[in-house]
């Protein structure tokens, strides 16, 4: 590591607390002087760092720069994190990365996307420095026959960090939003990376896109987007720590569908009629329930039940 990025996880990992130069000189190897010149070099990139004679510095309380050394701080589960402050899409830099390095594990995060994606094709939009973009990249352990189940464990990693860090109750809207009073403030895109030769899934890549502070949003999604409430008292490092934990462990195997009873809890949908498409057509159902696999359990006018296993669906509104 460089001077520069040591001295940043000293800092990231002593949030709140004076660390005197003379620490982070000798935790470093290097002289007060070259320390300093990090100080600086950090400041220009945008931290904001206080200061004070017989006391050292400090990052202050509202410095919320998305970064390697700070995710990497807030992380149990120690993993390779890249970030970035802008990318295309991080699905797509983990992409690149994979195609031509070997990777287990690794998490990718920016403070901006140029070309967020969505499902169905869709963008999701990334402004710079208010939202959190991340991919979190690992190797499944298991034949991999539902991206829908995937996609249900990434929802619940990120309701529990947001419920334990947030203070918020955020529900699940099948398949991969994540809602906060009936507004979203989450997307979820699960993409496999499959071994030509042998058309075996080697990765799975889930991106999440998160409305952190966002307050402007384009026309379309003005009045169906929302963005954390009030002062959340967390930093993006913290709150994309803490998910990378919780998927972590809830990817470890994929066999273990422990999560589903929470899934199925914070389920938006289940109890209400809704519009779901498929094929560009619409359809009237009533939503029953999930199953073990993710998938959602409907019933036409006639009573007739059918499981979606993929799809886009909408509330009807009444």
């Amino acid at each position: 590591m460089s001077v520069k990025s040591t001295v940043l996880e000293i800092l990231e990992s002593s949030r709140n607390t004076d660390v005197s130069g003379e620490y982070i000189a000798l935790k470093t190897g290097v002289c007060r002087n070259s320390v300093w010149k990090a100080i600086n070099s950090l400041r220009q990139d945008g931290y904001k760092i206080c200061s004070s004679t017989n006391k050292g510095y400090r990052l202050a309380a509202d410095c919320d720069i998305i970064s390697a050394e700070g995710i990497s701080v807030n992380t149990k589960m120690k993993i390779p994190v890249y970030a970035f402050k802008t990318t295309d899409s991080t699905n797509m830099r983990a992409k690149c990365f994979l195609a031509e390095n070997e990777c287990h594990r690794a998490l990718f995060a920016a403070e901006e996307q140029t070309m967020g994606r969505g499902r169905m094709g869709k963008s999701f939009y990334s402004p710079y420095g208010t939202g959190i973009y991340m991919s979190y990249v690992f190797s499944p352990n298991a034949e991999i026959t539902n991206a829908v189940s995937v996609t249900a464990a990434a929802a619940v990693a990120v309701v529990c960090a947001l419920e334990k860090l947030c203070a918020v109750s955020p529900m699940i809207k099948w398949v991969n939003d994540i809602y906060l009073d009936e507004k979203k403030l989450c997307g979820i895109l699960t993409e496999a990376v499959t071994n030509y030769e042998t058309g075996i899934v080697s990765h799975i890549i889930i991106g999440i896109g998160i409305n952190y502070s966002t307050v402007k949003f384009p026309d379309t999604i003005r009045d169906i987007a929302c963005s954390l409430p009030g002062t959340r008292g967390v930093t993006r490092n913290e709150l994309i720590g803490a998910i990378s934990d919780n998927l972590y462990n809830i990817t470890k195997d994929l066999k273990d569908r422990s999560y589903f009873d929470i899934y199925r809890d914070r389920m938006l949908v289940i109890g209400k009629n809704i519009v779901y498409y498929q094929d560009g057509k619409a359809y009237d159902a009533y939503a029953v329930d999930v199953d073990s696999s993710g998938g959602l359990i409907v019933t036409d006018s006639l009573g007739n039940e059918k499981i979606l296993r993929s799809g886009e669906i909408s509330l009807r509104l009444r």
